[in-house]
Order: structure tokens, then sequence, then C-alpha cells
């Protein structure tokens, strides 16, 4: 080794060192932070200060660390330090092809409390019953709003209080380095519909597909078992330690939203978003849609998006609206229509 390179082996950890005392001090003033919000009875987490520190910190002009590595670095620092403030229980919906553990990680690290339901009304019942604190939820995917979120949201009373917007990038993880020798490909159904021209391409015919209902559960097996592979997110692959040999196989680029829910209103951020769903019952559609147009270009609200969903055989707007819900022109709008709303949330708009 060149006296070089040993030399600069002591400023890292000459650097480690003192980087490891200041995240130590700064874990104290998280523990001194969480004790105060006990005594007042306040939510530990808190997607607007976090994204306000993470926006602040990208405004640094750094040389190495781009802005996907301060999220990744300070997503473990945040989670460490909710941890250490107080232990709260994240439910997660084991389907979107796992992609719903990838956002839990994102927002809230590895180190949390995770629990794995098998469906999304199980999980609003835990977050309605107070078995866990939050939830995360799949709300939109190519196909627009998802139906079956947006009736438990209209018939629950928890509040969407973050949103995540997530890429479906798939892997091909094998223990294998030849991929003549896999005879068992291990994936969901969802999973072998987008990545088809990859199977095609390298001569997996469907004989060695092997459907799951769980790419977290099987990525155990596979880990552990020769001759066979998985196609499964990237972060699952790492996790289980299963070597990628092919990234981003999937045939097109689609992305998925994800939604966290639990029991309070998100304080107000720089940006922001509201969710809503407006009843159209007797009405007609068409007067129905009409008005709130006019209701929203009169109170100058600014219109994100807006889609007609069925609840219990009655027709429902989706609306999302910029801004936060007590501010001036949304409290108006809100209090017009009453009557045939629901306020789902209002939480900081991802950018």
């Amino acid at each position: 080794m060149s006296r070089k390179i040993s030399e600069l082996r002591k400023e890292i950890d000459r650097l480690d060192f003192e980087l490891l005392q200041l995240l130590d001090k700064r874990m104290e003033y998280a523990v001194c932070i969480g004790k105060e919000k006990v005594l007042a009875k306040s939510n530990i987490y808190c997607p607007k200060r976090e994204q306000e520190i993470l926006q602040r910190l990208k405004k640094n002009a750094l040389k190495y660390l781009n802005h996907e590595a301060i999220d990744s670095i300070y997503r473990e620092i945040f989670a460490f330090s909710r941890k250490l403030e107080k232990v709260e229980k994240v439910a997660f919906f084991d389907s979107a092809s796992s992609f719903a553990y990838e956002v839990v990680a994102k927002k809230f690290g590895f180190v949390g409390k995770y629990l794995m339901m098998q469906d999304l009304a199980s999980l609003f019942r835990a977050v309605q019953l107070g078995e866990v604190k939050y939830g995360v939820i799949p709300l939109e995917n190519d196909s627009g709003i998802i139906k079956e979120s947006c009736e438990l949201l209209f018939k629950n009373e928890a509040k969407v209080i973050a949103e995540v917007i997530l890429p479906l990038q798939y892997s091909f993880a094998s223990n294998d380095e030849k991929i003549q020798n896999i005879k068992k490909i291990y994936l969901e159904k969802a999973i072998a519909n987008q990545c088809r021209d990859f199977l095609k391409f390298y001569g997996f015919n469907e004989d060695k597909w092997v459907f799951v209902d769980s790419s977290v559960e099987v990525a155990k097996m596979v880990a552990k078992k020769k001759h066979t592979a998985i196609i499964c997110s990237n972060m699952i692959a790492r996790l289980h330690n299963i070597p990628i040999i092919f990234e981003n196989i999937q045939d097109k680029n689609n992305q998925m939203r994800f939604v966290v829910i639990s029991d309070f209103f998100s304080q107000k951020a720089n940006k922001n978003k509201t969710s809503l769903l407006v009843a159209i019952k007797n009405k007609k559609r068409a007067d129905v849609l009409l008005g709130l147009l006019e209701d929203i270009k009169k109170y100058k609200i600014g219109l994100i998006k807006i889609e007609e969903k069925e609840i219990d055989f009655f027709s429902h707007f989706y609306l999302e609206l910029e801004g936060y819900f007590e501010d001036k022109n949304l409290q108006e709008f809100l209090r017009k229509r009453s009557k045939e709303l629901k306020l789902l949330g209002s939480y900081p708009r991802e950018l």
C-alpha cells in the first residue's frame, strides 16, 4: 500500500470519528425534542419539517453528493431520530409488486417497526384502532386513482399526511451468473406483464415462471436457492443480498403514487396539496362538474387533478387542489361545499 493511500485513509478515519460525534449530538437534540413532543401530545412524524430540511440541504453546492445521496443519507437519520423520540408502528399493504416496502423505507428508513398487511381494509382498520400510527397505501397508478384506496379513504377517518411518487423499476436478480443455468424465475403476475419484452428476448418462456403473491417473502428463499431468479424492485434484491444481473428491465417507464395516512392533519409546508371527494348523488354529473369548476375559479384555487370514481353506487369526483385546507380561499370553498364533500387531507406536495 502506498504512503499516500495510508495518509488519506487516516484522514477518512478522522472524519468518520467527527461525523459520528456530530450525529450523536444530533440524536441528543432529537431525544430532547421527542420529550417535548410527548409532553405537548404532538405527533412525532412531521413531513413538513423533513421536507424543509432536505430542500435546505440541497441548496448547498456539493462536489460529490447529489440530491439522491442526500435523500438516502437523511432518510436514515430522520428514521433513527424518530425511533429515539418514540417508536411508532407503520403498516404497509404488500401489493403493487412490493413497492410499498420501498416507500416505507424511503419515508421511514430501515430501522422502524413495520407491519405487512394482506389487504387495504385491514391496514385502514389498524390505523383507525390505533394499532399502528401510520399506513402506506397505493393511491394512483398509470390507470389513474385506485378505486379501492379512494373508497376506503372516503369511508374511514384516516387523513392523508404525505405523498411519495415512485418510479416503477424492476431488476432481474440471481445467485447464478450464467442465466442459462436458471430453471425457475419467481415473479408477480403484474411484473410479468410489465417485463414481457425482457423475458422474451432472453428466452425465459412461461414454463420457467413461478407466480408469487409477495416478492418480499420469496426473495428470502431465492437468496439461498441455486438455479433460481427473481424479478423485483432493486431494493428487495439488495435487501436480501441477491446479485442484480439486469436493471431497469421493464418494457416502459411508469410511476406510482403512494400516500401516508394517519390520525392527524399534516402541518402546512411551503407547497401543499389538498385532496377531497365530492359526492354527486342524485344531481346531474355535468351540473356538479360545472359548479365545481366555477367555484374553483371563483376562489382562485389551482386545480391539480379531477377524476370521477364510483363509491357505493354513487359517482364522486376525486379532487386535488393547490394549497392548504386552512388557507382563506380553500376555507371558503370548503364551507360552500361542506354538505357534499369530504376532506381527505392536506399535505406537502412532492417536488
